[in-house]
């Protein structure tokens, strides 16, 4: 039958499914919980160990679920590369790395973060893999004060020894 007639409940669009709060036979629906666990579910925000107690329907949605997109952008005002949503309207930073113009043509990279929600997803590796793309294509020095930054560049070192950046890193 249809969800919305069922013992009148109504029906809530999250992500692609529909969660009624009530048993339906319908496979799209969400068949028993809250609607918390869904939305991590969803997101892909549940760990492993908690995703298999949730019920088989939300267990499937945490696969099927895309990932998010992100843009990188790069604000000389702020001294800031920004990694945003790459369909927001608004400009809400999920990680950022800022630097200090020590003088022209060079960067003192001394502060890399990630909005705690969204730690542990590869985001700083994503914000300062753009900003490392955008030193090496204007010929930028670097100053790795940030210890992310310097964990960064020390780990691409080993994987990429010929990487043009390493010619263009400076110690403090």
């Amino acid at each position: 039958g249809n969800c919305a007639t069922l013992r009148g409940t109504r029906p809530v669009a999250l992500g692609g499914l529909r969660y009624s709060g009530r048993s339906c036979a319908s496979t799209r629906t969400i068949l028993r919980g809250s609607l918390l666990p869904l939305r991590a579910a969803v997101r892909g925000r549940v760990e492993p160990k908690t995703a298999t107690s949730l019920p088989r329907v939300q267990r499937a949605a945490m696969t099927t679920a895309e990932p998010e997109e992100f843009k990188v952008l790069h604000k000389p005002g702020l001294n800031a590369f920004l990694l945003v949503p790459a369909h927001s309207m608004e400009e809400a930073p999920v990680a950022s790395c800022h630097y200090k113009e020590i003088e022209a043509g060079k960067w003192d990279l001394w502060h890399t973060e990630t909005a705690s929600k969204m730690q542990g997803k590869g985001l700083a590796k994503q914000v300062v893999t753009a900003v490392v793309d955008s030193a090496v294509a204007t010929n930028t020095r670097i100053v790795p004060s940030c210890s992310y930054v310097a964990h960064y560049l020390t780990k691409l070192k080993a994987e990429n020894p010929s990487h043009p950046i390493h010619d263009l890193v400076d110690q403090q």
